[in-house]
């Protein structure tokens, strides 16, 4: 608008502002707003990965409660099995710590596959169960990788914007 507006132009002349100018600040800005529309688009796809991550969580918090609550019933008579699955111990409530009491406890139930199987949680949902665990972890892994390059990014700009001390 600038560029053609009769009174808008010699205004700007006057601050040193020829077409040049002009068009040089109107490249920076097509520059920004593709960065931005980039940065936009990862975002979304970052919360898309999270969102999906949250389901597969839920799901699979609602799946191991349910197996540990069969695995309780089967194995109550035996307590060595009961001790070996950490049944007695109350589920975690943060992520990592429940991730490794599933993990323990998948890789244990497999010992107990026979008593188990009475109640009918067979060795295919366990594999299931812990497939599922494992697709998690690599998810979350992938996220936090994703997380760690962002905050690198984002430090080495601020960084870059600082100016140098000479010693």
């Amino acid at each position: 608008n600038a560029r053609q507006h009769a009174i808008i132009q010699p205004q700007l002349a006057r601050y040193g502002y020829d077409d040049l100018k002009i068009q040089q600040g109107l490249d920076i800005l097509t520059r920004i707003r593709e960065q931005q529309r980039i940065q936009n688009e990862e975002y979304a796809e970052c919360n898309l990965a999270s969102n999906r991550l949250k389901v597969e969580f839920k799901n699979l918090r609602q799946q191991f409660t349910d197996h540990r609550t069969l695995a309780s019933i089967a194995l109550r008579s035996d307590e060595n099995a009961y001790l070996q699955l950490r049944l007695h111990i109350v589920q975690e409530k943060k992520m990592v710590p429940w991730l490794e009491q599933v993990n323990h406890f998948y890789d244990t139930a497999a010992l107990h596959q026979k008593q188990l199987s009475r109640f009918r949680l067979t060795k295919a949902q366990l594999e299931q169960s812990k497939n599922m665990l494992n697709s998690i972890q690599e998810k979350r892994q992938q996220h936090l990788r994703h997380k760690g390059v962002e905050i690198e990014n984002r430090n080495a700009k601020s960084n870059s914007r600082l100016p140098r001390r000479e010693n």
